[in-house]
């Protein structure tokens, strides 16, 4: 069966699809190809439907070690069970071992990305919403990125290499002690990627974000999905979140620890996105001066 056949095979299973009639691009990046699929159902309806084509071939723009092609559909078919954490609801998928073929359909959910709002209780309720997802207790599962020791301190060696006018080198000991931090940290479930990109901003929709895109979800600190949140973010804004966030979440260390704590994640996440990739450039609305922020929050550690 060819590629084009099995996946109007797949389009013919999902919960009342007729006819695909038409293929467009979906302008939102990834590390794989979106596409947003117009289906006719068979009661005469319209209907959009998000494609996501999670297979190896299919990927770009993201460290092949890092990504398992099977665990963001098994995040959708957990969170299929949980309808209070908000994300597109899954359609269907394809989890084919033996053709490589792991196709992710999920529902077209109309909403700005977060980063485009200027409303704060935006930003707040999406804190809020990450604060009910950390306390998930996801099922055991190979498919989890382990966010550990060794996780956290490979990323140095990486960007030493891949970005040697960031001048890491020199900030060797404030990661170290960054590394120490994270890794002793009680273990939550966390998204991996909880940027502003990803979180989908709803009106009419209760709780009013609707979260995508977990391609690096995984066992690790909760702080990596605040911190990667408030990046750039001015701090009285940055405060009230942090406020919503330690108000729903699990129990969290004292205020001066917790601060600690995001320090050192905000600079794994800026030596993490320095060793990216070796040519790689973010869209336009994520630029963000990596290096900076690691001498900063480095200096915070010293």
């Amino acid at each position: 069966m060819t590629v084009g056949a099995e996946l109007h095979d797949a389009i013919g299973e999902l919960p009342g699809a007729a006819q695909l009639i038409g293929v467009r691009e979906h302008p939102l990046r990834s590390s794989c190809r979106l596409r947003r699929l117009d289906l006719l159902t068979v009661d005469g309806r319209l209907r959009s439907v998000i494609f996501k084509d999670l297979s190896p071939a299919a990927r770009h723009r993201a460290p092949r070690s890092v990504l398992d092609p099977r665990r963001e559909i098994e995040v959708y078919r957990m969170l299929r069970e949980r309808p209070e954490i908000s994300t597109p609801r899954l359609l269907g998928f394809r989890n084919d071992e033996h053709r490589r073929r792991f196709w992710l359909f999920v529902e077209a959910v109309e909403g700005e990305p977060l980063w485009q709002s200027a409303h704060a209780r935006d930003w707040v309720a999406a804190a809020t919403w990450l604060a009910r997802f950390h306390r998930l207790r996801p099922p055991a599962s190979k498919n989890w990125l382990r966010y550990d020791r060794r996780f956290y301190a490979g990323w140095l060696r990486r960007a030493s290499r891949l970005a040697p006018a960031a001048g890491l080198d020199e900030l060797s000991a404030a990661h170290r002690r960054a590394v120490g931090l994270l890794a002793a940290t009680p273990v939550v479930f966390i998204h991996g990627d909880f940027y502003p990109a990803n979180v989908l901003v709803t009106r009419g929709r209760a709780p009013g974000v609707c979260v995508v895109d977990f391609e690096l979800a995984g066992l690790g600190a909760a702080v990596i999905d605040l911190a990667a949140l408030l990046t750039g973010l001015p701090s009285r804004l940055a405060s009230r979140m942090i406020d919503a966030y330690r108000d729903a979440a699990p129990a969290t260390a004292p205020a001066e620890q917790f601060e600690l704590l995001l320090v050192s994640a905000r600079l794994h996440l800026a030596v993490r996105w320095l060793g990216w990739l070796a040519r790689w450039e973010p869209p336009t609305h994520q630029a963000f001066d990596w290096a900076l922020e690691a001498r900063t929050a480095a200096a915070q550690l010293s």
